[in-house]
C-alpha cells in the first residue's frame, strides 16, 4: 500500500488534481467489472485526503502522503538531495575559526558580507559608493533600489542580535527566513518581501521547489539542520537548503548567505564571505551539488572563502580594503582567467607590509596645516 500512497501523491505533486481525479474515475469504471468495489472505496477516500477533499484515512505510512494530508507537501526529490549533502557533513570535522572580538571589525566584516554578496547578484557598486549607501546613507537618485538592496543585506548582517537569535524549531527558522528576506528586499515591494513565491521561479532551465512545497520542503531541510552540531556544517547545509528551495520571488541567494552566516555568527565563528573573485567558483559548487550531489567542490569553495576572510584584518577599514586588493578580491572571473591569478590569503607578513606602506605614504603627504 506504501507504494500505492507515493505514486498517488506523486501524479497529484507533479501533474495536479486533475492527474488524480483522472486515475480515480478510471479507476471507479474498472472496480465494479471486477467486483473490487471495497478496494475502490479504499482508493477514493486516499484519493480525497490527498486532494484535500476527505479526512485521511488509517494507515497510511507513505511519509510524502502523510505531509501532503497533514498540509506540508514535500519535494522528496530535494530532501533526497538533503539528505546526501546532510551524510556528508555528519561525517566530517571542520576548524574552528573564532570571529573578531572588538564591534567595529564585526561591523567591517558586515558591510563586506553584504557589498560582496550583492555582487553575486548583479548588484554592483564601487566599494565606496557602497560605504556612501552604508555609512553616509547617501542613495544614488538612478538606482535607489540597488542601493536598498545593499543597505537592508548590512542591516541584517550587522545586527548581532538577529543574528545570534536561536533557531531551535522549525518556526522561528521559518520566522527568522522570512523576516531577513523582507528586510533585503525592502526596497522592491512588488517582489513581496518576506513572503513565499506563488509562482515558480527557475535559473535558465533548472526549476526550484514548486510553490505549495516551499513549506514543507523547507521544513524537512530543517529537521536535518537541526541534527548538525558543528557551526560550519550547519551553515554550508543551511544556505544550500534555502538556496535550493528557492523560497522567495527574488533576492534568495542573499538571503540563503545571510541564513550560513548566522548559523556561524551564533557561534562567534569566523563568517564565510564570498569574493567577486570567487563568484563564479561558488556558484559552479552550488549547480554541481544540485545537479550531480557533488559536496566536495561547493564545501571546498566555502573553506577556501573562509579561510580568507578569517585573518583579514577587520579593525582597520582602510587597510581592509587594501589586503583585499592584495589578495585580488575585487577581480572578476574573466580578469583573474586573464590575468593568471587567484584569491590568496593575507598572510601576517602581507599586512605588516601594507600597514608599512600606508605609514611612509601618509609621511609623505603635505600636511594640511602647512
Amino acid at each position: 500500500m506504501t507504494a500505492i500512497e507515493e505514486y498517488l501523491e506523486r501524479q497529484v505533486r507533479l501533474h495536479g488534481d486533475s492527474a488524480l481525479n483522472r486515475i480515480r474515475d478510471e479507476a471507479k469504471s474498472v472496480a465494479v467489472l471486477i467486483g473490487r468495489e471495497a478496494e475502490m472505496d479504499k482508493l477514493d477516500r486516499l484519493c480525497g485526503a490527498l486532494l484535500g477533499t476527505q479526512p485521511s484515512p488509517a494507515g497510511v505510512t507513505a511519509p510524502t502522503a502523510v505531509a501532503r494530508i497533514d498540509g506540508a507537501p514535500y519535494d522528496d526529490d530535494r530532501v533526497a538531495m538533503f539528505e546526501r549533502l546532510w551524510s556528508k557533513l555528519h561525517s566530517e570535522h571542520f576548524p574552528m575559526l573564532s570571529e573578531p572580538t572588538t564591534a567595529e571589525a564585526r561591523a567591517n566584516v558586515a558591510f563586506f558580507e553584504s557589498y560582496f554578496s550583492n555582487f553575486i547578484e548583479g548588484t554592483e557598486f564601487e566599494v565606496s559608493e557602497a560605504e556612501n549607501i552604508v555609512f553616509g546613507n547617501q542613495i544614488p537618485p538612478k538606482r535607489p533600489q540597488d542601493a536598498h538592496d545593499i543597505l537592508g543585506t548590512w542591516r541584517v548582517a550587522s545586527d548581532e542580535g538577529e543574528l545570534a537569535a536561536i533557531l531551535d524549531t522549525f518556526e522561528s527558522f521559518e520566522a527568522a527566513l522570512k523576516r531577513r528576506h523582507s528586510a533585503i528586499m525592502e526596497g522592491r515591494p512588488e517582489k513581496a518581501p518576506g513572503i513565499y513565491k506563488e509562482i515558480a521561479n527557475r535559473a535558465g532551465t533548472y526549476e526550484f521547489v514548486a510553490p505549495d512545497l516551499v513549506r514543507g520542503t523547507l521544513k524537512r531541510g530543517y529537521e536535518f539542520l537541526r541534527a548538525l552540531a558543528d557551526p560550519f556544517a550547519r551553515a554550508a547545509f543551511a544556505m544550500f537548503v534555502v538556496s535550493e528551495v528557492h523560497p522567495f520571488l527574488d533576492g534568495n541567494g542573499r538571503v540563503a548567505r545571510l541564513m550560513m552566516n548566522g548559523e556561524l555568527a551564533r557561534s562567534r565563528q569566523a563568517r564565510i564571505i564570498i569574493p567577486t573573485i570567487m563568484r563564479n567558483d561558488y556558484l559552479d559548487g552550488l549547480r554541481g551539488l544540485s545537479a550531480n550531489g557533488n559536496a566536495e567542490s561547493y564545501l571546498r569553495i566555502l573553506a577556501v572563502c573562509r579561510n580568507w576572510s578569517a585573518p583579514m584584518p577587520w579593525d582597520s577599514f582602510p587597510l581592509t580594503k587594501a589586503v583585499m586588493t592584495r589578495t585580488n578580491a575585487y577581480l572578476r572571473h574573466q580578469e583573474a582567467v586573464s590575468e593568471n591569478k587567484r584569491l590568496t590569503v593575507p598572510t601576517p607578513s602581507l599586512i605588516s607590509a601594507i600597514e608599512i606602506l600606508d605609514v611612509q605614504a601618509s609621511a609623505s603627504r603635505p600636511s594640511t596645516f602647512s
